[in-house]
């Protein structure tokens, strides 16, 4: 007889496995991955809207990056797992005997293909871990690699407490987030009362030339001094996408930036402030944009800032490049 009675636990808590796409940074050294972009971004676009054209495309290359590497690359892990294995059995063969010629060569091909392989996997790690202070040396340790795998989990919101319960279904703890910030985000309202400039000494500017149309220079010169090392947008792909394929690229993006003035969109994300996070106050806000609207905001700070220190008053310019303060 036992006296330990059993206990049938069932979870009820809904989780959401993310599969968007992702651009890998390794793909871009990759043989012919110019060329498989050139053939999917050549496609015809059934659309006359700047943005819907590239949209579509993107999304039609993700799907056809994702194919290309299937085919391309594989499963990477698992070659680099078979690779190890068949080095060491070679290894222990020699330990007994001479090892043939045909032999040496496949171990001196497979170190060749190991090290490759070894160098996509901590390229993937690295950038899936996103830890600034890391550097390429750290990537093969066992710190880097627990830091890389759990972030996911430490970012997923089990449950959110309010005041009228816990919320964990993925409905309810929506529902808890978008109420939060309804409340406290408010609607603008008119104001009644206005400063009047010319009682203060202000002078007028020329600002025309800040909406002119962006240039494909320009527009280059600020997607190439954007980080590669930042985290993807909703699209999926980062910067080294776009750096180095301008080219096939830049009108489609060319036009997309000059049609977006008026239009756009960002999807918000919580990170934890701290290590119990359980309100939504525990978390903070930040936005999730793509590539093209960074882009676009960085545009518009490049023209601003020549003729911001004119603009800006000597007393509140303390964060103006090259401005002399009295």
């Amino acid at each position: 007889m036992s006296d330990h009675t059993p206990l049938l636990l069932q979870g009820d808590i809904e989780h959401y496995q993310n599969s968007t796409f992702r651009f890998e940074n390794f793909w871009v050294n990759v043989d012919r991955f110019k060329e498989m972009v050139q053939q999917v971004w050549s496609k015809p676009v059934h659309s006359t809207l700047p943005l819907k054209q590239l949209n579509t495309k993107l999304a039609r290359l993700a799907k056809g990056i994702r194919s290309w590497r299937r085919e391309k690359d594989g499963d990477t892990r698992l070659q680099l797992a078979i690779v190890k294995e068949v080095l060491l059995q070679l290894k222990a063969a020699q330990e007994n005997r001479l090892l043939m010629n045909q032999e040496n060569e496949l171990r001196r091909r497979l170190k060749a293909r190991s090290t490759e392989l070894a160098a996509i996997e901590k390229s993937r790690i690295r950038q899936r871990s996103r830890l600034a202070y890391i550097r390429s040396g750290d990537a093969n340790t066992k710190y880097f690699h627990i830091r890389a795998s759990t972030r996911l989990r430490k970012n997923y919101i089990h449950s959110l407490h309010t005041d009228g319960g816990v919320a964990v279904v993925h409905n309810d703890k929506e529902k808890v987030v978008t109420d939060y910030f309804s409340d406290h985000l408010g609607s603008v309202t008119q104001r009644g009362r206005t400063f009047n400039w010319e009682a203060l000494g202000y002078v007028p500017r020329d600002l025309s030339a800040l909406e002119a149309p962006f240039m494909q220079e320009e527009i280059k010169e600020t997607i190439n001094s954007m980080p590669s090392d930042k985290a993807p947008g909703p699209d999926g792909f980062t910067g080294p996408f776009f750096k180095t394929c301008w080219e096939i690229i830049k009108d489609d993006i060319t036009a997309a930036i000059n049609s977006i003035f008026s239009l756009n969109s960002t999807n918000i994300i919580l990170l934890p402030k701290k290590m119990d996070a359980t309100r939504v106050t525990d978390f903070r806000p930040i936005r999730l944009i793509h590539n093209v609207a960074k882009n676009f905001a960085k545009l518009l700070a490049y023209r601003l800032a020549p003729i911001l220190d004119s603009l800006v008053s000597k007393c509140q310019s303390a964060f103006i490049k090259k401005k002399e303060h009295p």
